[in-house]
């Protein structure tokens, strides 16, 4: 019974419709007739794709968030030990209060 549920949710019986233009239609159909799939495949196909390279960006993206954060650390660190430099000092600042907006996005 378990297998006769798993097969039956992967049929495809839901409907999803979409506005576009007619020359975002009219590309849809010529893009699905090139890779020889119908529109529907052809749409699920490229939702599904996006999905996963969105997937990839933001593991991307935050990977590089901590890398700037670790170097705005030693960054931090060396202007520590020379306080004089207001303008410096104040772009530090700006550069942090930046970092920390994104990690709260």
């Amino acid at each position: 019974m378990k297998n006769y549920n798993i097969e039956r949710r992967n049929f495809k019986t839901q409907n999803i419709s979409i506005k576009c233009s007619q020359n975002e239609k009219e590309r849809i159909i010529r893009n699905a007739k090139k890779q020889n799939k119908s529109i529907s495949q052809y749409v699920v196909d490229c939702a599904m794709a996006a999905q996963e390279n969105r997937k990839t960006r933001d593991k991307k993206r935050a990977s590089q968030m901590v890398c700037n954060q670790v170097l705005l650390e030693q960054l931090k660190n060396i202007l520590a030990q020379r306080p004089d430099d207001a303008e410096v000092n104040e772009t530090m600042r700006l550069l942090e209060e930046g970092m920390n907006r994104l990690w709260e996005n």
